[in-house]
């Protein structure tokens, strides 16, 4: 399958080998409802605060960095059981990659 694949949902898309991406700006996203696994996030913009969630914002915390910069690569590999959910800093803009 090709690379950058659109998948008729906005701001998703297919990447590399079956895995999917959202893009996380500023905010609490829902990634994807549902059992998943979060494989990456690159941070694209700003320095703040990054958190990965299981389930819903307030869920049980996967993995948090307080203090990003751009270009990092946080390769996760990190299954979710009840949805993957990530959080971004006022300012900072994140790319997860997903299963």
């Amino acid at each position: 399958m090709a690379s950058h694949v659109a998948d008729g949902l906005s701001g998703t898309g297919m990447v590399g080998s079956g895995s999917k991406y959202a893009i996380v700006n500023a905010t609490s996203v829902q990634v994807k409802a549902g059992q998943g696994r979060c494989a990456k996030i690159l941070v694209t913009l700003g320095t703040g605060a990054v958190t990965l969630q299981d389930g819903i914002a307030g869920g049980s915390t996967l993995w948090t960095k307080a203090a990003v910069a751009v270009g990092d690569i946080y390769v996760l590999d990190a299954p979710c059981l009840t949805g993957i959910w990530v959080t971004a800093a006022a300012g900072t803009t994140v790319t997860v990659t997903y299963i």
